[in-house]
């Protein structure tokens, strides 16, 4: 770790931890195991990798980009809370005043906030995943896994239609769409092998942005 300029060190250890921790709590609960339920963990892990090979590219100051951004939402949020308690004034409940507290705290309060930007911008990157994914070469990732995905997590009709509706059987109704009423959730076995392929392209990408090669190679170096 380069302590005197720690940001990709830090971006890329933060990255695969989030995406390691959300593969194995999906794992260990199997119903989650759906292109319903389970999708939002694939989308997660295919933007991560698209994050991680668009950083490579750009160097050190894209992770310091990356950074910066995150700090900047999150003072916007914590401004936001703080609106909400002076609005909500004796009433404000103490779990909000606790996160408003913890927020100033790992922001600096005012004096962090005076040499703190603020970006609105979708991504920190200030282009589109769809575009950070055409120059990192990841288009197909992009098309097959993120787009679909990303249909899913936001709700879009087919979606809807695939996995919360059912066709009404009264031929007077014209067979128009109805909320589904199958309480089961089928889901795929070979969901769990799937994130973790995924896990593992998120881990050889942070390897590379550390410079410590393929994970295939270091296997090979410890059994040496």
């Amino acid at each position: 770790v380069d302590l005197s300029r720690p940001e990709r060190h830090e971006v890329v250890c933060g990255l695969v931890s989030r995406a390691a921790r959300t593969v194995f709590a999906t794992l260990r609960a199997p119903h989650l195991w759906s292109g319903e339920h389970g999708v939002a963990v694939s989308r997660a892990l295919a933007e991560t990798e698209i994050y991680l090979a668009w950083m490579i590219q750009h160097g050190d100051p894209a992770f310091e980009q990356f950074k910066a951004y995150g700090l900047g939402k999150a003072q916007l949020m914590a401004a936001h809370m703080r609106t909400l308690s002076e609005e909500l004034g004796p009433d404000t409940p103490e779990s909000l005043s606790s996160a408003i507290g913890h927020l100033d705290g790992r922001l600096g309060g005012d004096r962090g906030a005076m040499f703190r930007e603020i970006n609105l911008d979708s991504t920190f990157a200030g282009i589109s995943v769809r575009q950070m994914a055409s120059e990192a070469g990841l288009e197909e990732l992009y098309r097959y896994v993120y787009q679909p995905a990303s249909g899913v997590a936001h709700g879009e009709w087919w979606a809807l239609e695939d996995y919360g509706m059912q066709r009404c059987l009264n031929p007077m109704h014209l067979f128009h769409s109805i909320p589904s009423s199958d309480p089961e959730f089928p889901t795929t076995p070979g969901f769990g092998e799937h994130l973790l392929g995924c896990l593992e392209a998120v881990i050889e990408r942070s390897r590379a942005a550390l410079g410590l090669g393929e994970l295939g190679q270091a296997r090979i170096d410890d059994d040496a």
